[in-house]
């Protein structure tokens, strides 16, 4: 049963901004309370409920409407990923609904940057025309398919094997593939952090502060309330870091030779839950002999981390065990970084199974999904599995039999369309060229595709690219497919039109009906987006309608702790020696492996290059929001992190203009000269640096990671090792200075300009 309607109460229970209560990140407070963290003292006439899209949590979100328009967005309070909250990016949300950079109708290339508007009559019978004209030459197996995960995804798949091909690519080996990869092959499954009970924890590389779930963060709250201690391993001191017990400010890439040595100190100090890994582990008897040459003074001089800290931190998890976590992460330090990346999953993997923590409460739990329906297969048929080998060899014999097949290798893309594997492209809800290792490698090939199609609201860097380009309605402007969301309480989530979709734009939903149809697999998306609702709502007992009357609603069994009684690993235990990595060939055990590359020992201007989530941001892809871009120029969040001591070495100042290059990039950004990160690292955020002349915000601002990051596979999993970067780092030069000074100028004009238009502040 749905717990209760939606009115004015529920909605001012739900007005609270994310941080508040945390007092963690004065970025966080302040984008909050300048985005208007205060519902507005007129009320609302209507409330609906929806998801947000402003970055890939897609949390519960409440909008008040007045007179038929949005006023104000507030969290959910029954979304496990919001509880009330709402970032300063869900704040934000509205800005989006007149963005003047918006695509208005489709859009035809031309020449190189040219396009001009057509119908979607004539875009779809030449986009079905020119694709059975190539794949009658090269088969399906030169189609591919990009994008990052949303509930649109079922139907993406879906046509994707209708047209026969496996090429299916998410951004996942640029974000978290290594994270899956070793934790699947120890756990059998990915679990989750239980914040809110736990007492203590621990946050390898992760920044849950600014990487924002604001469910998450009431729960680190209430869990901090109680006297949790946190301790944040990274080599800059990020906001997480400001309401940790201890920071341990580690050497980048090292953090594998930190998790042996806790590992060591737990097992040869026998601090470790004996019980649980004897009757659930396999393999632990190999492991316990190799932990005994990682001690915490041989991890010390790897590390920087003093060997006395290191046992410490290992005594003070083995005291708080079960109630205690190294938490997955995402990207952190450990997702698709470095070369050691996978390795370092598998060691965060294992020792929270010393710990005895596995589907503990407080610990790592395995969350119940959300049970759902299906389609009525005799009704609605769906397509038969495509048969051919995948281009990238991701999942495959011969290439890299464990990583995730159907998540793919998006960084090959490039390769794969110079070797002449891939010629058609579809993208949605993907920036390909921004978001991947080496830009001009990327735009270079992308070039290439003999078709290449982008669903995108906006002229991004790739959409710039495509020979088509199909603008879709803005989230706030479409229905959208029920969503499931994994938790301790399963729910299920639906997003909903709110406003009406402005221009000659289309809801994903009925561009993937359409392009089906032209593409000629029409009779595979012989069903409505209500029907397929209906079919999934089927085993809940409820409807649409009361679905959408309060956006979510219970989906499945509640959690309950306790070990399953199989594991899905091939020993069906805990393995801390990995048979499925010893069968493709790997080592079976996480030993140490150092990073692939360093900064040079004897250059005072040789730094490696790191990155990272900002609050206030999302990748890239908020960098055109008027509102979000504001806290970066008050804030000045796009500076480059350097150390004090090695700053004042090169004569580089806080806020001067510096130089940051390597064999492929060059460029000229501020700097924010800090004691607060290594010595050997500088930090650049990964929300800058868009190079589309039709975003009038983002364009030319700040500098990209991704520009200075080399093309390259990592052996196991096959992901992008996206910090194995080195960087010289330089003040400017009078002449730059002058340069990068009229640049800036010439931004704020812009800025300035942009600000003043209607509805944009």
């Amino acid at each position: 049963m749905l717990k209760q309607s939606l009115n004015r109460r529920t909605f001012l229970k739900g007005a609270g901004v994310v941080g508040a209560g945390v007092a963690a990140s004065q970025v966080v407070v302040h984008s909050a309370h300048a985005a208007g963290g205060v519902a507005p003292a007129a009320p609302p006439d209507r409330i609906v409920a929806t998801t947000c899209e402003m970055c890939g949590n897609r949390c519960g979100i409440l909008v008040a409407m007045k007179d038929g328009r949005p006023t104000y967005i507030t969290g959910n309070p029954e979304h496990p990923k919001s509880k009330g909250k709402v970032c300063a990016k869900g704040l934000a949300g509205l800005r989006e609904l007149t963005n003047p950079d918006r695509i208005r109708q489709p859009m035809k290339r031309v020449a190189d940057g040219q396009y001009e508007p057509i119908s979607w009559e004539q875009a779809y019978a030449e986009i079905g025309a020119r694709y059975r004209e190539i794949v009658t030459q090269t088969g399906p197996g030169a189609v591919f398919w990009v994008t990052h995960p949303k509930p649109t995804q079922p139907w993406e798949d879906r046509l994707l094997a209708a047209l026969g091909s496996p090429n299916s690519f998410t951004h996942s080996s640029a974000c978290y593939t290594a994270r899956d990869v070793g934790f699947i092959a120890t756990l059998g499954q990915l679990p989750s952090s239980d914040f809110g009970a736990s007492k203590y924890m621990v946050f390898v590389g992760r920044n849950p502060v600014e990487a924002l779930v604001p469910g998450q963060i009431v729960s680190i709250a209430k869990a901090r309330s109680k006297g949790a201690k946190i301790v944040v391993v990274d080599p800059r001191y990020n906001n997480t870091a400001m309401i940790a017990d201890d920071w341990l400010k580690i050497r980048a890439g090292t953090d594998l030779a930190l998790l042996l040595a806790w590992a060591n100190v737990l097992v040869t100090e026998n601090l470790y839950d004996a019980e649980f890994v004897a009757q659930y582990g396999s393999g632990f008897e190999q492991f316990a002999e190799m932990i005994q040459q990682y001690t915490p003074e041989w991890a010390a001089a790897i590390t920087d981390i003093p060997a006395e800290t290191i046992e410490r931190i290992a005594q003070e998890m083995a005291a708080a065990r079960p109630a205690v976590f190294i938490d997955p992460s995402w990207h952190g330090a450990f997702g698709s970084q470095y070369i050691n990346s996978t390795q370092t999953a598998r060691a965060v993997a294992i020792l929270n199974a010393l710990l005895g923590n596995i589907n503990r409460a407080g610990g790592l739990i395995f969350p119940k999904s959300a049970k759902l329906g299906n389609l009525d297969p005799e009704k609605y048929p769906a397509p038969p599995e495509p048969e051919l080998p995948r281009a990238d060899g991701a999942g495959e014999k011969g290439g890299y039999p464990v990583a995730i097949a159907h998540k793919g290798l998006v960084q090959a893309i490039p390769e794969l369309i110079e070797q002449g594997k891939l010629h058609v492209g579809f993208m949605y809800h993907m920036n390909l060229a921004r978001s991947i290792p080496d830009r001009q490698r990327a735009v270079a090939a992308l070039k290439k595709l003999d078709l290449f199609v982008a669903i995108d609201p906006y002229p991004s860097e790739t959409a710039l690219l495509a020979h088509y380009i199909l603008p879709e309605s803005l989230y706030l402007e479409r229905d959208e497919m029920v969503d499931g969301v994994s938790s301790k309480e399963p729910v299920v989530a639906v997003r909903q039109q709110v406003v009406a979709p402005a221009f000659d734009t289309r809801p994903a939903a009925q561009i993937l009906i359409e392009l089906a149809q032209a593409l000629g697999v029409g009779e595979y998306f012989n069903f409505t987006l209500e029907e397929y609702n209906n079919a999934r709502l089927t085993p809940l007992g409820i409807t649409l309608a009361e679905l959408k009357e309060m956006g979510v609603a219970p989906a499945g069994d509640k959690w309950e702790e306790g070990m399953p009684a199989e594991l899905k690993t091939p020993s069906k235990k805990v393995e801390f020696y990995s048979t499925k990595f010893e069968k493709a060939g790997y080592d079976p055990l996480p030993n140490w492996q150092p990073p692939l590359t360093m900064p040079v020992a004897d250059d005072p201007a040789s730094f490696r290059l790191i990155h990272g989530h900002q609050a206030v941001h999302t990748h890239a892809s908020s960098a055109n929001n008027v509102q979000l871009m504001a806290f970066t120029r008050r804030y000045h969040l796009e500076r480059l992190w350097i150390n004090d001591a090695r700053a004042a070495a090169l004569g580089i100042r806080d806020g001067d203009w510096v130089v940051v290059s390597n064999e492929l990039a060059s460029g000229t950004v501020r700097a924010h000269v800090t004691a607060g990160i290594h010595p050997e690292s500088v930090f650049l955020p990964g929300s800058y640096g868009r190079f589309s002349p039709q975003l009038a915000i983002a364009n030319g601002y700040g500098l990209a990671p991704n520009d200075f990051t080399a093309y390259a596979n990592e052996p196991i999993a096959g992901h992008a090792m996206m910090s194995e970067v080195i960087v010289t780092v330089r003040a400017a030069t009078p002449e730059e200075i002058a340069v990068a000074e009229a640049h800036d100028q010439a931004l704020a004009a812009t800025w300035k300009s942009a600000a003043m238009l209607p509805g944009r502040v």
